[in-house]
């Protein structure tokens, strides 16, 4: 048993919610967003 394991050993570890992942891939840059439906989206890009 590794020390993540031991760390949440007996805890409720159940994830709620959802994140939303959106792509624009081009030749010279990418962008990105993230969002979880509440919060207004998070946007990047890289080039």
């Amino acid at each position: 048993m590794d020390a993540l394991d031991t760390a949440l050993q007996g805890r409720d570890t159940t994830i709620t919610g959802w994140l939303c992942v959106a792509f624009e891939l081009g030749e010279r840059s990418w962008k990105l967003s993230l969002g979880n439906g509440v919060c207004a989206p998070s946007r990047c890009m890289v080039t």
